[in-house]
């Protein structure tokens, strides 16, 4: 029986952790759609899929094979054959519009594109090389909650999670591409998975994480280097909820308490005093 989130007190996240295929719109779209299915049968509220996973990754020339535009039937198709009860669907792809290339997460729910998230900052120097980076920000609305999306190095940065808090969002979404050298990788999960326990507990929201994995030795350009994964799903203190791990493909899901993620919630901007805000505006205009 797939459960509703009307009969109970929780709504279902859930995070996939697998593989997709530089290039290959086609072939990833097809995965997506059963993954998804997947996800619906295990009772998500919420699924998220890793950054452009219906495109794939890699250098410029993979990036713009991959990659489609949102006024395209075939996109208006696939969007419409996103209909997994009242689940909401959240997919990375490699946006084409006109003749720019924007890094975009579709927000997907009954068949229906709720909106598309724009990347605001370049992960890697394939996307620098490839890409245009603007965003506004947006938060959406669906099963009574607020929420945000950023993509990968977005988490790195207080300010993409600050301002979807401040506009609202109570949890957060990072579809997420880890292509990491050897050497780098240890540090690498450290230096991350922090980060976003830090936007957690800044911002105090659900934050759910969903990274790709890879063969192990694949070349990405000049680069030998892994997707690693891992992974997780964090409640609004930083508390992992539930973790992929490494080198793992499948779905993670934790519930999220409906009072956790809705009723009034003080700004944490205007918790800062206005001398300290001052101070920070300094910095921005003055950079």
């Amino acid at each position: 029986m797939i459960w509703s989130p009307k009969t109970r007190n929780a709504l279902r996240l859930g995070a996939y952790q697998g593989p997709t295929e530089p290039g290959a719109l086609e072939k990833n779209a097809c995965a997506a759609l059963k993954i998804l299915a997947e996800a619906h049968r295990r009772g998500l509220d919420f699924a998220c899929l890793p950054e452009c996973f219906l495109s794939g990754y890699g250098p410029p020339e993979v990036l713009r094979a991959g990659a489609v535009t949102v006024r395209s039937d075939w996109f208006r198709d696939w969007v419409r054959r996103c209909t997994f009860g009242d689940m909401v669907s959240i997919v990375g792809f490699m946006e084409k519009r006109g003749s720019k290339l924007i890094n975009s997460a579709a927000v997907v729910q009954c068949g229906r594109l709720l909106g598309v998230y724009h990347k605001s900052i370049a992960g890697s120097p394939f996307e620098g090389q490839a890409a245009t980076f603007v965003s506004k920000f947006p938060v959406f609305r669906a099963h009574g909650v607020t929420f945000g999306v950023i993509i990968c190095f977005e988490g790195t940065q207080i300010e993409p999670s600050l301002i979807l808090a401040e506009r609202g969002a109570r949890i957060i979404f990072e579809p997420h591409y880890s292509f990491i050298a050897m050497q780098q990788v240890d540090w690498h999960r450290a230096r991350v998975r922090n980060h976003r326990i830090a936007r957690a507990v800044e911002n105090g929201v659900w934050y759910v994480k969903s990274n790709t994995v890879t063969a192990p030795g694949r070349k990405m350009g000049d680069t030998e280097g892994f997707g690693y994964g891992d992974s997780f799903i964090l409640d609004n203190i930083g508390r992992p909820r539930a973790e992929a791990g490494i080198f793992t493909t499948g779905w993670i899901t934790a519930d999220a308490p409906k009072k956790e993620l809705t009723g009034k919630r003080e700004s944490r901007v205007k918790l800062v005093p206005k001398a300290t805000r001052r101070q920070f505006a300094k910095l921005y205009w003055s950079a």
